[in-house]
């Protein structure tokens, strides 16, 4: 995990240094699906974001690619490393799939976490995923 978490983030230096990565997003919301009242955390500033859930601090480093914007709404697509497996993350290498819709400094925000056991990956793992509705502030 260590070796996968490395090269993530060897991957992603580049893209920090761009133009657009000078917006830094942080917020805070709760699982809206499996696990209503988990509360998570989340600073991104493109590709890169850290969100922590939890009362032990479980937490997932990501990297994804945001979708241009139409009329205040984005989406994105990427992969995130969690630090723990449990009942509703089976494997440390998961997708990471989002929406968001800002306007001037606030966005609600949508982030979805599993492996893709429908698609045929690790099909034995636990894999309810997380599904997280953020309400975040952007600083530019």
């Amino acid at each position: 995990m260590r070796v996968l978490l490395a090269a993530l983030l060897l991957l992603a230096l580049p893209c920090v240094a761009q133009e657009r990565a000078r917006e830094l997003l942080v917020g805070a919301g709760t699982d809206v699906v499996h696990r209503p009242g988990l509360l998570v955390a989340r600073i991104a500033s493109d590709p890169l974001s850290l969100l922590v859930w939890d009362e032990h601090l479980d937490f997932g480093v990501a990297l994804s690619h945001r979708f241009g914007t139409l009329d205040g709404w984005s989406a994105s697509l990427g992969g995130i490393v969690v630090r723990h497996t449990d009942g509703d993350l089976g494997t440390h290498a998961n997708f990471l799939l989002g929406a968001s819709y800002c306007r001037r400094r606030l966005c609600l925000s949508y982030a979805h976490i599993s492996h893709g056991a429908v698609l045929g990956i690790a099909p034995r793992k636990s894999n309810s995923g997380l599904n997280f509705l953020l309400l975040e502030r952007r600083f530019r």
